[in-house]
């Protein structure tokens, strides 16, 4: 528990699987709305991760003790990479183009991630 009643803090790994498994069910409904418009995805979707640990942890065949609470959403994520649905690959910290609409980052980390989305300078 941290000092306010009621919150408990994740680690960076929980909360980058928990934000993963999330992704992939908004994922799977437009998936459906895909094939229901009869575009459907052939190939999987990748999903950039700069946490190693969690990619460790989707790739492992097995879910330590440390992990059981979040099992469920692990054990969705892995289903995903079996049936092709996501693969989930390495992408380093500053190329990490979401970067930019999550946390506050230093001028030039932010002009990289923002020429890497297509927007040019003012």
């Amino acid at each position: 528990m941290t000092g306010k009643q009621g919150c408990v803090s994740l680690s960076s790994t929980e909360a980058e699987l928990i934000s993963a498994a999330e992704a992939s069910q908004e994922l799977l409904w437009l998936l459906d709305l895909l094939k229901d418009l009869e575009l459907e995805q052939k190939a999987p979707i990748y999903f950039h991760q700069d946490n190693q640990s969690c990619l460790k942890i989707c790739s492992s065949e097995k879910v330590s003790s440390r992990t059981k609470h979040i099992a469920t959403k692990i054990h969705h994520l892995k289903d995903l990479q079996k049936k092709t649905v996501i693969k989930m690959i390495y992408c380093p910290t500053g190329d990490m183009k979401a970067d930019i609409l999550t946390k506050p980052l230093p001028r030039p980390t932010f002009e990289k991630l923002r020429y890497n989305l297509g927007e040019t300078p003012l």
